[in-house]
């Protein structure tokens, strides 16, 4: 039985095939008949289940994930969250090519515990309406840190993105009245984002302006 718990970054770039030589060969001089291989590597797990919600306020995001294990590091340790408008994180390089999530907003992630707990936070200051694509990593104060991957079938962190609601669009922009008749009115005004209407308001009397 081969059991391999948390694999550091480090390590996990030894090709397998560089160990399996000394593996062959005690296999072969053992007597017994079975071979138990019992490889530890130590480090800090990966998150694998972060996931993203639109929230309840405009321009708001909430972000879910439990708590990674580790049984290796120098404390303090801090998780490092990153953020894409563009496309998707699958990849460590995906993940290392990201904006931090600090170009976008000013929330911070909560500090890491111990592992195996609820943890999230909500992002804010986003811009309503554009989908954002995040990644999560825990780093101690050194060098050592998880490693990202994101893969739907796998099942690995499959829904860390959501779009930014948005609130009440802004007022236009006042334009310039164009012409206007006794049966028409017509004039142009700036655009307001997020709008998908406008109501035109006109009144003949200037003492008793539209409102």
């Amino acid at each position: 039985m081969t059991k391999f718990a948390t694999v550091a970054r480090t390590l996990r770039r030894v090709a397998l095939w560089a160990i399996l030589p000394a593996l062959c060969a005690s296999a072969h001089a053992a007597t017994q008949s079975s071979l138990d291989i019992d490889v530890t590597f130590s480090g800090i797990a990966n998150i694998v289940n972060l996931a993203a919600s639109s929230g309840t306020a405009p321009g708001t995001i909430n972000l879910t994930w439990t708590e990674p294990h580790r049984d290796a590091g120098t404390a303090p340790y801090s998780y490092q969250v990153r953020v894409s408008t563009t496309g998707q994180i699958n990849t460590q390089t995906d993940y290392n090519s990201a904006p931090l999530l600090s170009a976008f907003s000013s929330s911070l992630p909560p500090a890491p515990g111990s592992g195996g707990a609820a943890a999230g936070f909500v992002v804010d200051g986003l811009t309503p309406g554009v989908t954002y694509y995040f990644a999560i990593e825990e780093h101690d104060s050194a060098s050592l840190s998880d490693y990202w991957i994101r893969s739907v079938a796998l099942n690995l962190n499959p829904v860390n993105f959501a779009a930014a609601p948005g609130g009440a669009p802004s007022s236009p922009v006042p334009g310039t009245l164009l012409s206007a008749s006794s049966t028409t009115i017509a004039g142009d005004w700036s655009l307001s984002t997020g709008a998908t209407d406008y109501v035109l308001a006109a009144s003949v009397n200037a003492s008793l302006p539209p409102s």
